[in-house]
């Protein structure tokens, strides 16, 4: 969010028209940072940041601590009300491993949407940061990372949402030689 960015003002306008989003949120410039800072190696695979043991502790506390805690303080001081909570949270977002080449990267398996229901009914604006919950986690942690535009997608499809909007740095879905894609079909989608 850069300085003159309406976001959260946007987010705590359509709360006082009794709109009731849901935030979902990555912060993957922020972890790149903070693993630089720590020294730590998270190279990317097919465009999907690996997760290893180490990796996977400044993801979880850069996206359920400082990001997350950023985004509420924010929709806070714009008047809001805002919760922030991560896919661990009440088992929010369940998760497994889907492909050991990415490492602690999970899939979403299962939404909790009683969680996020109860804070919408209470009037909050949840804020979800994007580390998921691995019940099946034998001799491995029990937290995964998840990629945020996926979990927004899930989320939006388990609360039978009408909408879901994307709100990103990244140009576009882009072809093999880097150009942004102008339209896309699902058929084209598929093949990609």
């Amino acid at each position: 969010l850069g300085a003159h960015d309406t976001t959260l003002a946007d987010l705590v306008t359509l709360q006082q028209q009794g709109i009731t989003p849901v935030v979902v949120h990555g912060g993957g410039p922020v972890v790149t940072s903070w693993l630089k800072r720590q020294g730590v190696e998270a190279p990317f695979v097919r465009g999907l940041r690996t997760t290893t043991v180490e990796s996977l502790n400044v993801v979880t506390a850069v996206l359920a601590g400082l990001v997350n805690t950023e985004l509420v303080a924010g929709i806070l001081s714009a008047g809001g009300r805002a919760i922030g909570l991560s896919g661990v949270d009440g088992a929010l977002i369940e998760a497994h491993i889907d492909d050991p080449e990415l490492g602690y990267v999970g899939q979403v398996t299962n939404v909790r949407t009683h969680v996020l229901e109860t804070l919408l009914a209470g009037g909050y604006l949840p804020v979800v940061s994007t580390v998921g919950y691995n019940p099946t986690a034998e001799g491995t942690p029990n937290t995964l990372n998840l990629n945020a535009d996926t979990v927004a997608g899930e989320i939006a499809a388990a609360l039978g949402s009408d909408r879901l909007v994307f709100l990103t740095d990244v140009e576009g879905v882009m072809d093999r030689d880097g150009r942004v894609l102008p339209h896309l079909t699902p058929p084209d989608a598929r093949r990609l």
